[in-house]
């Protein structure tokens, strides 16, 4: 019984391993990206207590997505090479929230980063259109390194988050939190995740910032530039 499923675990890891992996050994100079990014800034509050914690959803007057699209433009542009942006096809803009679904690999393990055939077959047709060297797709990421040992990490793309305590002041912070999924290969698959998050120290932590202020989009519109720069090394351009 142990022998068989032994030689069936076996059967498994030997078949994802004789795939032909797609690795980038060139550089990237024409880049899709599909925008899964929120609009909506984040404004958390993590108390001592569970009963303290406060978060809630703000709109603010410009709109983050089409931020960290520009700023991937200017930058790609800037390196000579180019972008395009995907979001707004129709048959792109449909998927928006269902591109992946459970699987296995070597490099990920159990986890979303498998495509569907559908989906597979309509990436590997927009890559031949644009003749695109790979393609991004942008979501907010679940984990933010940055975040210091201890803290309960903030939620969402962008916003604000304070964390209070009982024997040292408040702390807060402006917050980007970007991934890039790395799309590309023959059929398209996941190669890697860009992380492109960053945080930023707020002095006065117990004053509540103004979300929609001038001030606040200046700060974030920083820190999306770093965060683009941040993916664009990874990526190698």
């Amino acid at each position: 019984m142990f022998r068989a499923l032994f030689l069936v675990l076996m059967l498994s890891l030997s078949a994802c391993a004789t795939q032909n992996v797609p690795v980038l050994d060139t550089p990237v100079s024409r880049l899709g990206v599909i925008s899964n990014l929120p609009t909506n800034a984040n404004n958390i509050y993590m108390g001592v207590t569970v009963f303290e914690n406060d978060f809630e959803e703000i709109q603010v007057p410009w709109d983050f997505s089409s931020a960290v699209v520009d700023e991937f433009k200017n930058q790609m542009e800037a390196r000579g090479g180019e972008l395009h942006d995907l979001s707004g096809r129709p048959e792109i803009e449909a998927q928006r929230g269902n591109w992946f679904e459970t699987g296995y690999s070597l490099k990920f393990g159990l986890s979303a980063h498998k495509f569907s055939s559908e989906n597979a077959a309509l990436l590997r047709r927009t890559m031949a259109e644009y003749k695109l060297d790979a393609i991004l797709i942008l979501q907010p990421r679940r984990y933010n390194s940055d975040i210091p040992y201890g803290e309960a990490d903030p939620k969402g793309g962008f916003g604000v988050f304070r964390r209070g305590g009982i024997f040292r002041k408040d702390r807060a912070y402006t917050f980007v939190q970007i991934e890039g999924r790395l799309i590309a290969g023959t059929p398209p698959s996941v190669l890697d995740d860009l992380d492109g998050s960053n945080l930023v120290s707020i002095v006065r932590a117990n004053e509540r910032l103004n979300l929609g202020s001038d001030g606040f989009k200046s700060q974030i519109a920083a820190q999306i530039r770093s965060a683009v720069s941040k993916m664009l090394v990874q990526l190698g351009i």
